[in-house]
């Protein structure tokens, strides 16, 4: 993967993760096709456009998780093909996908999961190994429904009339409700789920993770406001190492999503030592009102941006850091 930028908490270890940022942007991706069409004067999307390489150009949200060579994909939505190829260093074999966690059932989060057959591993014999799909229930029973031919119905007696070749699937469902944890098939890994607002009457679950190494890192990518729940279990136990937050727009609200002043002042209250933003449409103006604000909130807070790399050190049992 492509390493950007890098962020290391620690300066020796044993043993460390990897995250890999595939997507940083909203639902509807950057460069806009709306904005493109009617709106030519833009300042970002024409840019993103033109320039491969920007910071602007910004798929859907998506994190890829490497712990002692397994790993684990966040979200993979509509954006997910481009953003895996983007991010991917040409002179290097792209990874292939033990585990798949899903925050929840929108376009953005899951509309890429026929693509994930190119990722999966082989069983020893032949044909794909089965790939486990972590999420809620009620996101389980919304892709059953949105793919039905990814997950058939094993209980039927008819025979399928034709042999598809798709991605091979199998959803391991965790609680709805409530912080719970959840150990990731074929890993050593647990994970934690975290319902939050995603809208007035939506749950969408964010996720701690990285007890192995001695961290907790936080990724909630799609977030109008945080549960109860969810909020005192951040602020508890030792400070969250890296967490990665929603903020859609610099200062307009929405109705689904957090706005940059809603993201510090959610991140003021838990109060982790590093931030990343996501979600985010306009790299350049998002950038520029955090270096204005960040000193006040008192937060080390950045824009995460696609293919940004983080490397996070197993805490040392002797530090404090």
């Amino acid at each position: 993967m492509r390493a950007r930028s890098s962020h290391s908490t620690s300066m020796s270890s044993k043993s460390s993760m990897d995250l890999y940022v595939l997507g940083s942007g909203p639902s509807t991706s950057v460069p806009s096709i709306r904005c493109l069409v009617t709106n030519p004067n833009c300042p970002v999307c024409p840019e993103a456009h033109a320039n491969p390489n920007s910071r602007n150009r910004r798929g859907n949200p998506s994190l890829l998780v490497k712990h002692q060579g397994f790993h684990i994909l966040i979200d993979c939505g509509k954006t997910f093909r481009e953003s895996f190829l983007r991010c991917c260093v040409p002179s290097e074999i792209p990874p292939l996908v033990d585990a798949v966690v899903l925050t929840h059932s929108h376009a953005d989060a899951c509309f890429g999961l026929d693509d994930l057959r190119d990722i999966q591993r082989r069983a020893p014999s032949s044909g794909l190994a089965v790939l486990p799909v972590h999420c809620s229930r009620q996101t389980g029973r919304d892709i059953t429904t949105q793919f039905s031919y990814l997950f058939p119905d094993h209980t039927s007696t008819k025979l399928p009339s034709t042999v598809l070749w798709t991605s091979k699937l199998q959803q391991v469902h965790f609680n709805d409700t409530g912080v719970t944890s959840f150990a990731i098939q074929g890993s050593s890994l647990t994970f934690q789920a975290l319902p939050v607002w995603h809208g007035a009457d939506y749950i969408a679950h964010g996720f701690e993770f990285g007890h192995e190494i001695g961290r907790r890192i936080v990724y909630i990518s799609d977030v109008s406001r945080l549960t109860v729940e969810t909020q005192a279990h951040l602020l508890d136990g030792p400070p969250i190492d890296v967490m990665f937050l929603d903020a859609l727009h610099v200062s307009q609200s929405h109705p689904t999503h957090m706005s940059l002043p809603e993201a510090l002042q959610c991140l003021e209250r838990i109060q982790p030592r590093k931030a990343y933003l996501v979600g985010s449409i306009d790299y350049s103006m998002h950038q520029a009102q955090l270096v204005q604000r960040r000193a006040a909130c008192g937060i080390d807070v950045e824009l995460a941006f696609d293919g940004l790399h983080i490397h996070v050190d197993e805490r040392a049992t002797d530090a404090s850091s």
